[in-house]
């Protein structure tokens, strides 16, 4: 793409049968009307052609000639350049406007076709300057650029303003982005980017995570004329964790921005009471992570390993259980404690307590041992229940058994009898307010 300007010709300056090289002389003008005659020239106003209007806003339109030394020529560019000076003749140097072509190359004064594509404003002169002084008193080069190539650089996927943009100098690729607009979202790390240096072939993968928000700028590459940038969403499963095991609700789960092993727990609706939290394990493609998060509930508990996209959580069952039988509220096998002793007492305890038929006095623990022998002790909860002191309480193990006996009408446990004073004490008080005594 190219654009082009007109410029305002100084009606001063008549073409003259007399040329250099295919360039134009005044006749008959002196050096120094011809010297503000030409500088006039160069200065007068650059109006912009239909087609440069309509370039996107993101152009690099050439509001008025550009003569930085600096700037570096390129393909289509077009070039005012005049020599001012005086031959022996009484003649001022040449005047013309060239393009430079496809090849790189554009006819100038004193080198013919030469190729400039490429050199800065100075390095042009400079080459120049030496011819143009066999032949000129003086000279005076001035070279200005009035109409440039518009380089651009072609974005695909998901920016919002995807397709040529029009690439303005020294850009990078923080600015291209910029200029395509949006991401639809912040996950940055997200989002595949790859830049293709036209020029060379490189194939480039940019961490927008490291460049957009820790501004890293080894990730921040200069973008040339028709270079390509992609950005593209990653696949659900790059962007996730696998949750599975105890949990409430299994599955995927986005990866938080925190890559909290504990927020994905939270997010997976917590651990279940079966889930053995000292062995929760990270898979990471061959690799195992083992993680103890017993003290997970407790404020300032952190464990170390962050989460990647892509990583399964595993939660396993507590396969460690001791059992309660007999005239306890539940029975059956319950989860043994990874974080704490368990005790007879609140085995019971945390079974519901006892039924109402129980005998807590010669409530039974049971051990199998390596053996194959079984040793059983008895423990007088009532006792417990009725003193308050749990000092002869008796620790459980995983796989023991804890008995609870139904109640033998043969005497009252302490239960009981407060139980049986009290529907006593209840009953006197009715007939007293029946019968008044």
């Amino acid at each position: 793409m190219r654009e082009t300007h007109q410029i305002f010709s100084n009606a001063s300056i008549r073409k003259s049968p007399l040329s250099f090289r295919g360039w134009s002389y005044g006749r008959g003008i002196s050096a120094l009307p011809c010297m503000v005659a030409i500088s006039l020239g160069l200065g007068l106003l650059v109006m912009p052609s239909a087609s440069a209007q309509n370039l996107p806003p993101a152009d690099t339109s050439v509001s008025k000639p550009i003569t930085s030394p600096t700037y570096r020529i390129a393909i289509e560019d077009t070039l005012d350049i005049s020599v001012v000076g005086q031959n022996g003749a009484g003649f001022p140097g040449p005047t013309r406007t060239v393009t430079v072509l496809a090849d790189g190359t554009a006819d100038l004064p004193y080198l013919g076709e030469s190729k400039i594509a490429g050199l800065t404003l100075a390095q042009l002169r400079k080459k120049l300057q030496p011819l143009a002084a066999k032949e000129l008193i003086n000279p005076a080069i001035t070279i200005a650029v009035r109409g440039r190539y518009v380089k651009q650089v072609n974005v695909f996927g998901v920016l919002p303003n995807r397709g040529k943009i029009a690439l303005r100098d020294n850009w990078r690729v923080r600015d291209v982005i910029s200029a395509a607009g949006s991401f639809p979202s912040d996950r940055y790390e997200f989002y595949r980017t790859t830049f293709l240096k036209t020029r060379t072939g490189e194939q480039i993968e940019i961490n927008l995570k490291k460049l957009l928000e820790e501004g890293d700028q080894t990730q921040n590459f200069l973008v040339e004329d028709n270079d390509v940038l992609m950005v593209q969403p990653l696949a659900e499963v790059e962007t996730q964790v696998q949750v599975i095991g105890q949990v409430a609700k299994s599955g995927p789960i986005p990866l938080p921005r925190s890559q909290s092993v504990l927020e994905v727990l939270q997010l997976a609706g917590g651990p279940t009471p079966r889930a053995s939290l000292a062995n929760v394990v990270i898979r990471r493609g061959g690799k195992i992570i083992t993680l103890d998060l017993r003290d997970y509930d407790k404020t300032g508990f952190t464990p170390g390993e962050k989460l990647q996209a892509g990583d399964t959580l595993v939660v396993p069952e507590n396969d460690k259980v001791y059992y309660i039988t007999g005239a306890a509220s539940r029975s059956g096998p319950f989860p043994y404690p990874e974080d704490e002793p368990m005790t007879v007492f609140k085995a019971i305890s945390i079974a519901g307590g006892q039924n109402p038929t129980a005998d807590l006095r010669e409530v039974r623990l049971t051990r199998r041992n390596a053996d194959g022998t079984t040793t059983t002790k008895t423990l007088d909860v009532d006792k417990m229940v009725r003193t308050g002191n749990l000092k002869g309480d008796l620790a459980v193990a995983a796989n023991d058994y804890i008995y609870v006996p139904p109640y033998k009408k043969k005497g009252f446990t302490a239960t009981e009898a407060l139980t049986a004073i009290s529907a006593a004490g209840g009953a006197f008080y009715l007939l007293g307010r029946m019968f008044k005594f």
